[in-house]
């Protein structure tokens, strides 16, 4: 029997139905990656020799107080932040579980009532790992998926940190005034992966964002859904992708961080399942 080479062969010809619910009804998997996003010990990329699927670039992203996520694509030339080449595939885990010290990530549902609801023909990602030491800032556990039957190990040490800009209170009244508006942001001083234009609103008490992109490699623009309750950011802005449920994970992650530096200026970092956290850059209110 082949090898699986990659995690483009892996998912191919798999059958996916949609369902939906949503990442954050375990009150347990909530309060345990509330610590872990608090500690800043598991945020940022990690690359790992895998079997029967070859190195793989891997990024554990805090998308808010106690919510995280794991997004990964094959490494084509073994460096995973370099950005030379597109990843034959990506997938992006959205869903946690805690069991005693076992944090998994998966692309299905973990909460016993969405059982009866859910697919069972999806890719069924799961990414099992230590929490003990994933807060020590390794990757320790296994990975399989619908069509790899048999778990692989997965074990990395973390390559680089994400800057952790999670409000550790809530601003002042009014504080998400100072993030809406559209964001030119400096051609000169920016690689072109970067979105040329940030909108940043607040939609039923939620941040919401669009990027735009002049780079021909991107799509043309990402509308990201998830992001910080206003009252809890103050003048921080977390805000992600959404993932296609009928794809069960199959996709590419995006997500933006920042935080206002003056009036008509605020500071980001963009980061990308195909190129990793990229960052920081300026970006200029628009009149």
């Amino acid at each position: 029997m082949k090898s699986i080479k990659s995690l483009s062969l892996l998912l191919a010809a798999t059958l996916v139905i949609p369902f939906s619910a949503r990442a954050d009804e375990d009150p347990i998997a909530s309060a345990a990656i509330q610590d872990l996003c608090a500690s800043g010990s598991a945020e940022g990329s990690y690359s790992a020799t895998v079997d029967k699927l070859g190195q793989l670039a891997i990024y554990i992203v805090c998308t808010g107080a106690g919510n995280i996520v794991a997004t990964m694509r094959d490494s084509l030339n073994g460096k995973p932040e370099s950005g030379g080449g597109i990843a034959s595939n990506q997938i992006t885990l959205v869903y946690n579980a805690v069991d005693d010290d076992t944090l998994s990530f998966v692309s299905f549902h973990g909460t016993p009532d969405d059982v009866n609801s859910m697919a069972s023909t999806g890719t069924d990602g799961r990414l099992q790992v230590s929490l003990s030491a994933l807060k020590q800032g390794e990757l320790k556990g296994t990975l399989r998926f619908l069509r790899l039957l048999q778990p692989v190990k997965v074990q990395a040490k973390r390559q680089k940190a994400f800057p952790a800009l999670l409000p550790t209170s809530p601003g002042p009244a009014g504080a998400a005034k100072s993030y809406v508006g559209i964001f030119k942001t400096d051609p000169k001083n920016r690689p072109q992966l970067v979105p040329d234009l940030i909108s940043l609103d607040v939609i039923g008490g939620v941040q919401r964002a669009t990027l735009n992109f002049s780079d021909p490699l991107m799509d043309t623009a990402y509308a990201l859904y998830n992001g910080l309750k206003a009252s809890e950011a103050g003048s921080v802005f977390y805000v992600t992708s959404g993932v296609d449920e009928g794809l069960s994970g199959r996709t590419t992650a995006q997500h933006i961080r920042g935080q206002v530096i003056s009036a008509n200026e605020i500071e980001f970092y963009f980061l990308s399942t195909q190129f990793g956290m990229l960052g920081p850059f300026r970006a200029k209110r628009t009149p």
